[in-house]
């Protein structure tokens, strides 16, 4: 049976390589006709995403198996697939039953390390890595995916009002604009693609984004600005009164920064179909089937009282368990999530930034004396802590 599962492996093989080899040729042909060249050479704009077999729900990294994919943009067919297996359930058995395997079996294992190692994301050391490494690193101009980058964004936002520190006024007030916020960046990118693709704008558009929610008008442009003369609540006094409004800020610089890999409004749709075909037949990715095994028998309903003990012990295993692994899943990872490895930002966006930050704190003279009257007294001054904490 492993023998001809491994026949059968190996003939699906040979028809996708032959597959991803014609794709490479068109991709090419494309780049020829389209002009696309970096020194002599056709260069080709390509869509790059990677899953799991088991969702991970932010916090439980522990799938067996990861795939990542490769798509040509203006083909939208695959490039290259890779697959990354921690487990094969051969071998596993043979190393329960302490016995040596005769049989003849394909081993898929061929992956030892973490499993956010397998799928690295867009922020990830994937970028990094490549421009340190490849010859050509330098030459790459990544762009980012718009709808993840927005995703990102409502899920930082969401975190934010769950924080009990803040007042719960000003989680109130944010918890209903959360759809406004997210729904104002992503209009912010497309509205910006299909006109200007100005990158300088599509900044302004952003950082202006959450006063354009919370009520305050005054710098919106009237080509997307509705509300501009209706009377409406302004909130942003009352959320800068509190860290809620920096924390927030904050969280839009995120997108602020990737303003010129934004300008073009791309997305990974494309292996997003991919992905979804791979759940379709991974159970929704709800279920490690990669380790599931069969109990020799069920466990049968005893009288509560009968089983208090026990019972109590088990529920008490069953949290300290539940709260290490939720500790394992939130710690620092190098490979996945905020703490990896990033480029340097390039010196386009740090000189804007640099002027952006200068520019908020230049004054006057007068202006300096006036502040220092009105924030006299530091701590106990409502102005003070207003301007301290934005």
């Amino acid at each position: 049976m492993n023998l001809i599962t491994g026949i059968i492996s190996e003939e699906w093989e040979t028809v996708l390589q032959k597959q991803m080899l014609e794709t490479g040729k068109e991709e090419a042909r494309c780049a020829i006709e389209a002009g696309d060249f970096e020194d002599g050479i056709p260069f080709i704009t390509v869509i790059i995403d990677g899953g799991w077999a088991k969702r991970s729900y932010g916090h439980g990294f522990s799938s067996l198996s990861g795939v990542a994919v490769i798509i040509g943009k203006k083909t939208g067919k695959l490039l290259y697939l890779g697959v990354r297996n921690k487990f094969c359930s051969v071998c596993c058995s043979n190393k329960t039953k302490q016995t040596n395997c005769k049989d003849i079996h394909v081993c898929y294992k061929n992956y030892t390390g973490s499993s956010t190692g397998m799928e690295q994301n867009g922020d990830s050391s994937v970028y990094a890595r490549i421009i340190e490494r490849v010859n050509y690193g330098r030459s790459l101009i990544k762009l980012e995916c718009a709808n993840h980058v927005t995703r990102c964004y409502t899920s930082n936002l969401h975190k934010i009002s769950l924080k009990t520190t803040h007042d719960i006024d000003s989680r109130r007030i944010l918890r209903t604009h959360i759809p406004r916020l997210s729904t104002a960046v992503r209009s912010a990118i497309i509205n910006n693609s299909k006109t200007t693709k100005d990158v300088e704008q599509l900044r302004e558009d952003l950082r202006n984004s959450p006063y354009h929610v919370f009520g305050d008008h005054s710098n919106c442009r009237l080509e997307y600005c509705k509300r501009k003369n209706e009377d409406e609540i302004n909130s942003v006094t009352l959320l800068k009164q509190t860290k809620m409004f920096s924390e927030v800020w904050s969280a839009l610089d995120y997108l602020v920064c990737k303003s010129n890999r934004l300008v073009t409004n791309a997305t990974t749709n494309y292996a997003e179909r991919y992905m979804s075909l791979v759940s379709k037949f991974s159970g929704g990715k709800r279920i490690n089937f990669y380790k599931r095994v069969k109990t020799k028998k069920s466990i049968s309903f005893v009288a509560f009282c009968q089983r208090r003990e026990k019972q109590n012990a088990l529920r008490k295993k069953q949290t300290k368990d539940r709260l290490r692994k939720k500790h394992q899943g939130t710690s620092e990872d190098q490979e996945y999530g905020p703490n990896t490895a990033k480029p340097d930002m390039d010196e386009e966006n740090l000189e804007t930034e640099k002027n952006r930050i200068l520019k908020t704190v230049q004054r006057d003279a007068m202006e300096r004396y006036a502040i220092e009257i009105k924030t006299r007294g530091q701590h106990e001054n409502l102005e003070w802590r207003s301007q301290h904490l934005i």
